[in-house]
């Protein structure tokens, strides 16, 4: 089948285990059956209706193991692999075939600078407030890095991920972008500022905070009579519209 639709998926972690315990960087079993039943449930129909396999995933994580993990339990559920995966033993041990795999930089935090005390009074609160001033360099007397400059940095991110999706020689139908709390906003926020005047300064233009486990998809439909694809971001049932040529 001559594929039309690509679909870019962009993600947060999975549930993790309290950090009393150890070896946190990883997700739950409870995640690893939630992530194949929900966010593959909603690739599935895709996958299956467009013929995509393996070879036509690629899939961008951060040096986090738990967005590994959060990719490869979204895609077993997209492709239907069974026997269901149920503990991490099992998840690593699947063969999904997906070659096209490596760790993307800008989907890290390391070069982030956030003031973790606050952000983890409140999380929702920290990512709304980051959006309402995205020039703040300190807070609550911490040096901060200026959300504007992460949006910037996930632009370019996005560029690269529509261009390998809609170049031919590339032959790729399905990504997955696998990130963190602060980072998966910015993706989205520079998706919507796409079709602004202004940039967003209100987390709610995407639909809120990314819980754990959430996610949204990056939907490129290709158009005959244009040449061109026309783009949508689709969280939660809501659609926001995308201009691929302003990103």
């Amino acid at each position: 089948m001559d594929t039309k639709r690509k679909i870019a998926l962009i993600t947060r972690h999975g549930l993790t285990p309290p950090k009393t315990e150890t070896g946190t960087d990883r997700i739950t079993e409870e995640s690893i059956g939630n992530l194949y039943r929900n966010t593959g449930g909603y690739l599935r129909p895709f996958v299956e209706e467009y013929e995509v396999t393996s070879q036509g995933i690629f899939v961008r994580h951060s040096g986090k193991k738990r967005t590994i993990q959060t990719a490869n339990a979204s895609l077993a559920g997209a492709l239907k692999i069974t026997p269901v995966p149920r503990s991490l033993d099992e998840l690593n041990a699947l063969n999904l075939d997906i070659t096209d795999i490596r760790r993307d930089e800008r989907l890290d935090y390391d070069e982030v600078q956030m003031n973790e005390e606050v952000f983890f009074r409140d999380p929702d609160a920290y990512i709304r407030d980051l959006f309402l001033d995205q020039k703040r360099t300190e807070l609550e007397g911490k040096e901060v890095t200026p959300y504007e400059h992460i949006i910037e940095r996930s632009r370019g991110l996005l560029q690269d991920t529509v261009v390998r999706l809609t170049q031919e020689r590339t032959k790729k139908d399905l990504g997955v972008l696998s990130t963190h709390s602060g980072m998966v906003e910015s993706i989205l926020a520079a998706a919507v500022n796409s079709v602004r005047s202004s940039p967003t300064r209100n987390a709610d233009d995407i639909g809120g905070p990314v819980p754990k486990e959430g996610y949204a998809a990056l939907v490129l439909d290709y158009s005959p009579k244009s040449g061109l694809y026309d783009a949508s971001l689709e969280r939660n049932g809501q659609t926001y519209q995308v201009n691929l040529q302003n990103l």
